[in-house]
């Protein structure tokens, strides 16, 4: 499994599980905020500006376990 493209089963290794990648967004969020609150937590990158990958996450309950959304902008 790779951090890249949580969002595309070629790059994350398995169809994609909002559920899944939510909580380990929640758990690293929280480890990476105690270890320094001062620290930016983003999601890992999308394909493109998938708004149904981002609604899913908070869908599943994210909202507050990330500081901005990163995009991969070159998947045309």
């Amino acid at each position: 499994m790779s951090p890249d493209e949580p969002d595309a089963p070629e790059f994350w290794g398995e169809e994609p599980n909002a559920a899944f990648y939510t909580s380990m967004l929640k758990a690293s969020h929280l480890a990476i905020k105690q270890a320094d609150p001062g620290a930016l937590v983003l999601t890992g990158p999308t394909t493109g500006n998938n708004y149904d990958w981002i609604e899913a996450l908070y869908a599943n309950g994210a909202k507050g376990s990330f500081d901005g959304v990163s995009v991969h902008t070159d998947t045309a």
